[in-house]
């Protein structure tokens, strides 16, 4: 009887496939190959590079927050509960307007950048940022990088403040909250 290793992209990275030719028990040739992980780099598993980019007022947050959320792939970082992620940039959108947006992007890409996150902040704070429409349209349109509403998911606090207030009543808010809006039990461990 022979054990088979199942490799998935959170327990390898950067494995050939060509790196196992033989079985380890009887050292027959392997006669097929199960690609896994699909990705540029020779057969290499491909690392899905993240930029966040948070509100101004935020400014001093050390990200402790969006970190945790992307190291256990909750909130919207849960879109990549599949895949080896890497945070390649990390800004502030440099206070209204979000001047920053217009440049920081640049940078993101020359760093790989697959996709932006624009932190939960911006749609948590009171009042939530007024641009998010104008961002999500102008990054992709300027630098052909995808944009995600979201990070970490809404603390509990913010989401009971916000369902007071009526914010996100709206569809347009609804679909722009949808990869942070978690249960109640997850959203009170990001109070």
């Amino acid at each position: 009887m022979h054990t088979i290793l199942i490799l998935t992209p959170h327990n390898v990275s950067n494995i050939l496939p060509t790196t196992f030719t033989h079985c380890s028990v009887c050292n027959d040739e392997l006669s097929h190959i199960i690609e896994i992980g699909k990705g540029g780099g020779g057969g290499r598993i491909k690392m899905k590079k993240i930029s966040i980019i948070i509100c101004d007022r935020y400014r001093t947050c050390a990200g402790g927050k969006c970190l945790r959320a992307m190291a256990n792939r909750e909130g919207a970082f849960a879109l990549y509960k599949e895949e080896e992620i890497e945070i390649v940039g990390y800004t502030s959108c440099g206070g209204c307007p979000g001047g920053n947006v217009e440049y920081a992007p640049a940078e993101m890409k020359k760093n790989g950048a697959d996709v932006i996150h624009l932190a939960t902040g911006l749609v948590v704070g009171y009042p939530p940022c007024p641009r998010l429409k104008a961002f999500c349209e102008f990054i992709p349109a300027k630098y052909g990088i995808d944009v995600v509403i979201g990070t970490h998911p809404i603390p509990q606090n913010y989401y009971l403040t916000h369902q007071n207030l009526g914010t996100w009543k709206s569809d347009r808010w609804q679909g722009r909250i949808k990869h942070v809006l978690t249960t109640e039990k997850m959203r009170l461990t990001y109070d």
